[in-house]
């Protein structure tokens, strides 16, 4: 199962934003969930698509990600690719 706690969520897009590879693989091999959205109804994936991280965008597609995921707005992450 898909770990969805505010701990490891925060950690998820802490790491997502430091654009640390590493620290983001270990939190997705552990069970943190690559779906998880914030307030605005953001998720890992959309910040790294919003701050260009290639390897974190592939990386995050390799564990689930949902590429037409949408935000609160409406808005959709190929919208911002």
């Amino acid at each position: 199962p898909k770990l969805n706690d505010p701990q490891t969520s925060q950690a998820l897009f802490q790491a997502v934003r430091r654009g640390d590879l590493p620290a983001v693989e270990q939190l997705l091999r552990s069970s943190a969930d690559p779906e998880v959205k914030n307030t605005f109804g953001y998720t890992p994936l959309w910040i790294a698509v919003q701050t260009e991280q290639l390897a974190l965008i592939r990386l995050l597609l390799q564990y689930g990600a949902d590429r037409t995921a949408m935000n609160t707005y409406g808005e959709t992450i190929l919208a911002w690719a």
